[in-house]
């Protein structure tokens, strides 16, 4: 797998004028940093593949954990060359396997990031059962502590999700962006690059869990997945089915553990 990129990321968040109103009516320029928004489209051997309304940043890793998270690529031998422009519009993968076409394409809307949009559809998208994974409270209080200190365009702005991958009790990659599927394919998509094994990581995100979140973990091969928020029914049985341990409402001092308790030494 070749990646040629010149993109400049464009991460500072950006400062505009707005008026703060109190309850009693009384008014006061109050300048405010807010998200930088960007579009990225992505082509997949000269074809259009998906929109990514992303922040302007790790844009190569959005569109690798994208690849992986979809289903569209297993392993680095699945890609031949990512090329992203200057101006960091518009990202080309060029796949070993020249026979991946848009026939037949379908478009999916994931729950969140109003704009993304995937247009293209693969065989391997199918879901795979999960290998046992041991996990231990501990790892979980500790990750939770980490990231219980927040993270900066966030600190910033209040305007992004979060994601951390992590071995054990130890923090390999953490992403932000303006959704929490970016977010966690930026981070799926560095694990991806760097080769790391993504089978004995746990992912801990900032948002809740519905079931198109669990299926991207799932394709990720992920077996351990803990968040801020709450899940929803559906994704519970997913996780439950597939052999995910599902954590949720994680912070220093507790957790609900909705799948997987068994897997717990």
């Amino acid at each position: 797998m070749k990646i040629n990129h010149q993109f400049k990321a464009l991460s500072d968040p950006v400062s505009l004028d707005a008026v703060l109103v109190n309850a009693d009516g009384s008014s006061q320029e109050k300048p405010s940093v807010v998200v930088r928004e960007h579009l990225l489209s992505v082509f997949i051997n000269e074809q259009s593949a998906m929109e990514l309304v992303c922040c302007p940043d790790h844009l190569v890793e959005l569109v690798l954990g994208r690849l992986v998270t979809e289903g569209i690529v297993t392993s680095q031998e699945d890609i031949d060359f990512v090329y992203l422009c200057d101006q960091g519009l518009r990202c080309r993968v060029f796949l070993t396997d020249s026979s991946v076409s848009m026939e037949n394409a379908t478009e999916t809307v994931p729950s969140c990031c109003t704009g993304n949009r995937v247009f293209l559809r693969s065989p391997k998208a199918e879901l795979q059962k999960q290998k046992p994974y041991s996990w231990k409270a501990e790892w979980i209080t500790t990750l939770a502590k980490v990231f219980a200190e927040g993270t900066p365009l966030h600190e910033q702005t209040h305007g992004t999700h979060s994601c951390m991958l992590a071995q054990a009790d130890k923090p390999l990659y953490c992403f932000e962006d303006l959704g929490r599927h970016n977010a966690l394919d930026k981070t799926v998509g560095a694990a991806f690059r760097d080769g790391v094994d993504l089978h004995e990581t746990i992912l801990y995100t900032s948002g809740r869990i519905p079931v198109d979140m669990m299926q991207k973990v799932i394709r990720a091969g992920v077996p351990v997945v803990v968040s801020n928020a709450a899940p929803t029914d559906k994704a519970v049985a997913l996780a439950e089915e597939y052999g995910v341990t599902l954590i949720c409402r994680a912070r220093p001092g507790h957790f609900l553990v909705f799948t997987g308790m068994e897997y717990r030494v």
